[in-house]
Parts: C-alpha cells; structure tokens; sequence
C-alpha cells in the first residue's frame, strides 16, 4: 500500500472513536480522510471494553447521545452495515431505599433524553432475575433497550464502511510528530511518512495526552485500570437475561454465551489505580477475585458455588469529571479532540462519530451543543456532572 502524503483530515487512533468518525466523516463528504493506528484497529481499550450500553449518565446531554446510539445499535446493519453483535437484553438497576430518590432522579433524566426506563415490583424482578437475592432493595428499573454489542466487530464494521469510501487506514503505523505553525496544524510524521492535513483528530484515548503533548496542550486524562471477573454459573442458578446493576454492593452481572457470568465492580473505577497504558497488567488482581468471591453470592447466592473462569483489565481514559473532551483546540487550530470516555467509549459511540464529524465539517452540532464538552470547563473549574452516578461519587 502506497502510503498517503496529504489528506483533507487525519484521524490519530483506531478504536471505535476513531473509525466511526472516519466513517460519518465520509459520510459527509470529506473522504480523504487518513487514519493512523499505531497497533491494530481495537487493540486499545475499545477491544477489550465489555461494550455494556449503560442508559444512564448524569448530564442530559449525554443521555441524549447514549439514546441515538442505542437506536444505531438497534438498527446497525441498515444505519451503518455489517455487524454489531449487539444483544439487547435489557439492563435492570435495582437500589435500596437510601437510594431510592438517587435512582429516581436518574430515570427522570434518562426518560428526559428518550431512554425507556420501566419501574419493576418485587416481583418483577425476582420474576425476570431467578436467583437474585432480593433482600434490602426497595426500587428496582429495567431499561429494556440496553444491552452490550461486540466492540471489534463495531469497530471493524465502521472501518470497512469507511474503506469503502475511500478513507485509507494505516494500522501498525505509530505517530511520533505533529508539526505546528502558525497557530494551527500543518502535518503529521508517523512510523510511515508525514501526511501534510489542515484538520488533525486526536482519538487516541489512554494515549492522548503524549498526542497533546506534540501540540504543546495538556489533556487533563488519567490511565487507570478497570476489572472483571468471569465464573461459570453453577448448575443451581439458570443463566439470566438482563444486565443487572446491584446498588448495594455496586457490581454488575451478565450473563455470556457459555453459560458463563461476567462481573464488574463499578466502584473499584473510584480508586482505580493510574498506570503506564503501554505496560497495564492483562488480568485482574487477586484483591478484585477475592472481592468478587465474597460480594457476588450476596447478590445471587448460588455464585458461591461457581468456578472461576478468569479475569481482565481494561484501561480507562479518565477525565476529572468523568465525561469526554469533544472540541477544537483553543490553542492549535484545526486540532481536534474526542477522548476521555472514563469506561463509557462504547456507550457513547457510535452517536460521539457523528458529532465529531459535524463539527470538524461545520464547526456545531445538532443533537446537542458538544461546546459543554471543552476541556475550557476545568480551567474555569465547571466540571459536569459525574457519569457514575452513586457511592462517593455522587449524582449532582
């Protein structure tokens, strides 16, 4: 392959932030568009994300991009083509009465921004989670288009879709420069070649601050490590289909093909460790096992039982406010950036694709003004609402 000197845009990262910008930029016309991936497309945290579509955020606006990208999801072959393996199973969070107005407040907001969100009884729930221990909880609310899709299929569907438009991609070609002057943007030097771009896209996650850094920016994200557990479900609990998010012990279990059982402790994001992304460990901990072993059989008691199956880490790219960096850059024109999801990339994708697309293209938004989402608003110490919503953290 011939390698690319110029282009109307460069697009630096090939998760799924990156390929489904490349593909709603082509959409719109501009098709010289050159993305760089210096690994593999989905080898960063898109790849190993457990791609949950979580309904839920604490800023309107957020909920508003969650809620069109459940309808892509729902309707991917025909809105985009090839496959998201997206399974809609539904996702229940349930809360104890401490927390009732926590939950309720929330669904307000997700219903605002055009989520569905149903109030189960008791007996609902128990009804639709056989197993699950229902003790302590006092409101429950299923959110039945949510679900979790196949974060490298997404990935390689937007890519090819964007091939066919004539986007050229270049995987195991690393950036090592971006040459600035003027105020603004001339080229990108690469592991290949420089490719000379008025419009540079930094969509590089976990890795965007070093891609800041060659512009003379900070990008005030930190690297920390997300975990799972998997057990195989013991014979006594039958394999269940909604997500369930516990508020009492704040873990979230799913069910996977296999007859196997997924689970992930949202709080452990609240002291999440902060690493080298180039060096995270792949497994999880023997401290988040252990908390596993001990805090999911209070959930579903049979658990106690299970096998273990294994263990991953994820790499977050955090913000302090936890939501994204969406904008043009205050101090280098015609650099873009769309990073920090804080473990919520997939959530938001492929709808954040769409609205960086429009805004490098036409300099707004329609579904909603992303100018919220400038990194302006932590040197003017507005930060948004948090998108985890519960324990420390909080819901404001």
């Amino acid at each position: 392959m011939v390698f690319k000197s110029t282009a109307e845009v460069v697009i630096i990262g090939g998760g799924v932030m990156g390929t489904s910008t490349a593909y709603y930029l082509a959409k719109c016309g501009v098709k010289d568009v050159v993305l760089l991936e210096k690994r593999y497309l989905a080898s960063g945290p898109t790849g190993k994300s457990a791609a949950h579509i979580r309904p839920y955020h604490g800023v309107e606006e957020t909920i508003k991009i969650i809620q069109r990208t459940i309808q892509v999801y729902l309707n991917f072959s025909e809105m985009v083509g090839g496959d998201a393996e997206f399974r809609n199973t539904g996702r229940i969070w349930a809360e104890p009465e401490s927390k009732r107005k926590l939950l309720e407040d929330a669904v307000a907001l997700s219903r605002r921004g055009g989520i569905k969100a149903e109030y189960l009884s008791t007996k609902d729930l128990e009804e639709m989670m056989p197993g699950v221990a229902t003790e302590g909880l006092a409101v429950a609310v299923l959110f039945p288009e949510a679900g979790y899709s196949n974060p490298g299929l997404v990935t390689a569907s937007f890519a090819a879709r964007a091939r066919e438009m004539g986007v050229e991609i270049y995987e195991e070609t690393e950036v090592t420069g971006i040459d600035v002057s003027g105020g603004r943007v001339r080229s990108v030097t690469s592991s290949r070649g420089a490719v000379s771009a008025p419009i540079v896209l930094n969509a590089a996650g976990i890795w965007s601050p070093q891609i800041g850094q060659m512009v003379g920016i900070d990008i005030p994200i930190k690297p920390t490590r997300g975990q799972g557990v998997v057990f195989r479900l013991p014979w006594e609990l039958p394999s269940f289909t909604p997500i369930f998010h516990d508020g009492r012990s704040q873990y979230i279990f799913r069910c996977e093909p296999g007859n196997l059982v997924n689970l992930i402790n949202t709080l452990e994001k609240v002291d999440a460790e902060i690493l080298d992304p180039d060096t995270m460990p792949e497994d999880a901990s023997e401290e988040t096992l252990a908390n596993a072993l001990e805090r999911g059989p209070e959930t579903f008691p049979a658990l106690k039982m299970a096998s273990y199956r294994g263990g991953y880490s994820c790499a977050y790219d955090v913000t302090p406010d936890d939501s994204p960096i969406m904008e043009e850059s205050e101090d280098v024109s015609g650099f873009f950036n769309m990073v920090g999801w804080s473990g919520l990339g997939m959530t938001q994708a492929p709808a954040a694709g769409e609205l960086m697309a429009e805004l490098i293209t036409t300099g707004k938004t329609t579904l909603v003004d992303v100018s919220i989402y400038s990194s302006r608003r932590f040197k003017e110490n507005r930060p948004l609402a948090s998108a985890w919503l519960f324990g420390e953290i909080g819901f404001n």
